[in-house]
């Protein structure tokens, strides 16, 4: 049974990173470009 937790870690981890990645790509790119910087404007 702990195997089966283990197979299933190793595989559930990687998707919700990258559901979580995708998620923050999709946000930064609907943002203005000057906000992106992280930087005040000058």
């Amino acid at each position: 049974m702990t195997s089966l937790f283990g197979i299933l870690g190793l595989l559930l981890i990687p998707l919700a990173g990258a559901a979580l990645g995708y998620r923050q790509a999709r946000a930064a790119r609907a943002l203005p470009p000057a906000r992106t910087s992280g930087l005040p404007p000058a």
